[in-house]
């Protein structure tokens, strides 16, 4: 038997629409916010061998524009109901000693940042930790756990973001504009690595981040290319600047020729800016530095 819990009216309709196709399968309605209720469900349905948590909710702003009552709801409903949720179904799991948990962070975490997303990369790094604190804590007992993070998937939540947007055709443009792909990811994309993850074929995976973004968070940034290193700020051998202002404060730069090449490799590689070169020297080397 398959028991699948919901929070949200549209989801709820599907998996309906499911257990009524496919016998077997039970539908629950379940408030993740309310531990009470959440302690219910993993009384009654104590043989669960699959938990997918995957409620949350993406608040709009900086952390100044984030006010505690927003704070607290994001991080109860992002981050704690996984807590709640855990904790009431994990014991059963360790009686049978075997369990697989798979829970919705997001790229915008301990991964990427993202503007105006403060709170809501906050609760998702918090996702991140949990995973890999109850896959190192259980992994000698039959309890797999891992993360999923995906970035921008077209679901009826980012509709409805769109949607409340001045102009939402140019929002959607907006969030296409930065994939990579020139697409937004599918709710059936996750949903394949989310199984994937619950079944015995990824038996040999725990405290794993997936990512499922698009190459959004592999380029730069913005999923756009580095621009070419070399001449706009400096040899990407030895780091010699190449613009007059640049040349005029080389010579201040402590220690010897070699010694400030190093120490200008290395501040050139701490920059923002997307214009560091390549640590590591071209083919042959550079005159400037000794052979």
């Amino acid at each position: 038997d398959y028991h699948l819990f919901t929070k949200c009216g549209h989801v709820g309709a599907a998996l309906e629409s499911l257990a009524r196709a496919a016998p077997g399968i039970e539908v629950c309605r379940l408030d993740v916010t309310d531990a009470a209720a959440v302690a219910a469900a993993a009384q009654r349905w104590p043989q669960v061998e699959i938990l997918f948590n995957a409620a949350g909710f993406v608040h709009h702003g900086t952390i100044l524009d984030c006010e505690p009552q927003d704070w607290e709801r994001s991080i109860d409903l992002n981050l704690t109901s996984m807590y709640r949720t855990i904790r009431a179904f994990l014991p059963a799991m360790l009686g049978r000693g075997k369990g697989s948990i798979v829970n919705v962070a997001s790229v915008v975490s301990s991964l990427k940042g993202a503007p105006n997303r403060a709170v809501y990369g906050a609760s998702k790094a918090g996702i991140i930790g949990l995973t890999k604190a109850v896959a190192a804590d259980f992994v000698a007992r039959g309890i797999r756990c891992n993360a999923i993070c995906p970035g921008t998937v077209d679901t009826p939540s980012l509709a409805v973001r769109m949607s409340s947007a001045e102009d939402p055709l140019a929002a959607r443009a907006a969030f296409v504009a930065r994939q990579p792909m020139g697409r937004l990811g599918t709710a059936e994309e996750i949903a394949a690595l989310a199984v994937y993850l619950a079944s015995d074929e990824a038996a040999f995976t725990t405290g794993a981040v997936h990512v499922a973004d698009g190459g959004w968070s592999a380029l730069w940034p913005e999923g756009r290319v580095p621009p070419p290193a070399r001449g706009d700020s400096g040899c990407w051998c030895c780091g010699w600047p190449t613009r007059p202002w640049m040349r005029r404060w080389w010579p201040g730069l402590p220690g010897t020729a070699p010694e400030r090449a190093v120490t200008w490799r290395a501040m050139k590689r701490r920059r923002p800016t997307g214009r560091a070169f390549m640590p590591w020297p071209t083919a042959g080397g550079c005159s400037r530095l000794p052979s």
